[in-house]
């Protein structure tokens, strides 16, 4: 047995590995079709700052404000909600948003932020897969290692697709 074949072995675990810290970090902080993580409530906004776009992105917008929850419970003061929009704000202003517990970001519910994540999963669990493939050398083997690089070269566009999408927006 040659030293090869354990560091291969190791490698696929790794990106396995950082494929399920992916989905669970995505489940637990994205609003998506398996519903919406955290309490929902109001942020009353005390300041918003513009960041000017580069790269032909358009600017976005960052607000921090105070947290008050829809179902009772204590206001959460220095929350910070990012917006993909600049729009009009005063101080004292009022906005819809989730906020996941124990985090102080906010979000406004209807995003499609984890289909970016799925895509960065896919692509590193076929990339998993391919890499185990690759530390045998038998028919199924080489199976597995094609599998695994198609779905890696498929979710490649996922993310890109949904950036193409967003400019549109």
């Amino acid at each position: 047995m040659t030293l090869r074949r354990p560091a291969v072995l190791l490698g696929g675990a790794v990106l396995l590995v950082l494929a399920g810290w992916l989905a669970y970090t995505t489940v637990h902080t994205l609003d998506g079709p398996w519903g919406r993580p955290g309490s929902p409530g109001t942020l009353t906004l005390t300041r918003c700052r513009t960041y000017k776009g580069g790269g032909g992105d358009p600017p976005t917008m960052s607000c921090t404000g105070t947290f008050t929850p829809d179902h009772g419970g204590s206001p959460v003061p220095g929350v910070r909600l990012n917006l993909d929009r600049v729009g009009p704000w005063a101080p004292g202003g009022i906005r819809r948003v989730w906020l996941p517990s124990a985090s102080h970001t906010a979000y406004r519910p209807g995003g499609n932020d984890w289909l970016i994540r799925l895509g960065f999963f896919l692509f590193l669990l076929g990339c998993s897969i391919a890499l185990i493939g690759t530390a045998d050398g038998s028919r199924w083997a080489r199976r597995v290692q094609v599998t695994g690089a198609v779905v890696a070269m498929s979710a490649f566009p996922v993310p890109l697709l949904v950036w193409l999408i967003s400019l549109l927006g």
